[in-house]
């Protein structure tokens, strides 16, 4: 297992919390399997998968707090995974904005915001855990920063350019409404950069290998590339460009050769096929989202 994955049992404090589907608000639902006492379940009406019934947003707050622990070495081995996906992102925006406001959900030690020139772009960052929002102010004090959840800090509507989040909505309480405040956030023609995981195709490579499958209640939500795009169209969205993106230099020497190997096959066949079509195998997507 991953070393900065710090899964363990979990208990709820408060009562689990049932909700429809997110993507079709169907309320039928078959269940796949219990995980660390929480029932994986997959919509009968469109095939999404998510926990249900699910921790409570305060009860989410509480575990997120904890999660990054105060570590020696551990903002470096966070910032060493995910360095291929924010280079990638980073050189991306680069590529169509001059500079402006940016917001990053779930910013953690800061190592994404970091790469911006502040002369030229306003950062904000939002993370629940005060160790990794206390590294980021020591070591970048151009960055604006929240100790908060999403959904509890107040911005004006339209006052960002850019949001990016990174393997966050897989853990929010309510991604569609998440998405939702993205949508009011940013600016006409403002793009959101989104990266989640989709992890049921391997769904039985992992019971076989007794490893979770969604590490819940760490992940709660389990979009596919056609689950995501349908939200957020249906949100206001005028196009959503998903692609697999850079992959994640995983500490977990099963995930990581794993991920070389299928984003490999999946490099090729994003080249010899039509943009519509995506790889299944991927692990993970980076969606470039416009309003």
């Amino acid at each position: 297992m991953n070393k900065n994955y710090f899964y363990r049992p979990y208990q709820a404090t408060n009562p689990l919390q049932r909700m429809p589907c997110p993507v079709c608000g169907s309320d039928k639902e078959r269940l796949i399997v219990v995980e660390n006492g929480l029932r994986i379940v997959s919509c009968d009406s469109c095939g999404y998968v998510f926990v249900n019934p699910r921790p409570d947003t305060d009860d989410l707050k509480r575990f997120y707090e904890e999660y990054y622990p105060d570590q020696e070495g551990l903002p470096d081995s966070w910032g060493g995974e995910m360095r291929r996906i924010f280079i990638d992102a980073y050189q991306k925006l680069g590529a169509e904005f001059d500079g402006g406001k940016i917001l990053d959900i779930g910013s953690s030690y800061g190592h994404f915001l970091c790469q911006f020139d502040p002369a030229k772009w306003r950062a904000t960052g939002i993370d629940p855990s005060p160790n990794a929002i206390g590294y980021s102010r020591n070591h970048y004090p151009h960055i604006q920063t929240y100790v908060a959840n999403f959904e509890d800090v107040a911005f004006e509507a339209e006052s960002f350019n850019v949001i990016t989040s990174f393997y966050v909505l897989e853990h929010v309480f309510d991604p569609a409404a998440m998405m939702r405040s993205v949508y009011e956030l940013l600016v006409k023609g403002g793009v959101a950069v989104i990266r989640i995981p989709y992890t049921k195709p391997f769904f039985r490579i992992a019971k076989i290998m007794g490893r979770p499958l969604m590490y819940a209640p760490m992940h709660l939500n389990d979009f596919s590339p056609a689950h995501f795009q349908r939200m957020c169209l249906e949100i206001g969205f005028e196009r959503v460009e998903c692609s697999m993106g850079a992959r994640r230099e995983s500490t977990d020497m099963v995930e990581n050769l794993g991920a070389l190997t299928f984003s490999a096959i999946g490099s090729v066949f994003e080249k010899l096929t039509l943009s519509s079509l995506q790889y299944p195998f991927a692990g993970a997507y980076s969606y470039t989202i416009r309003k």
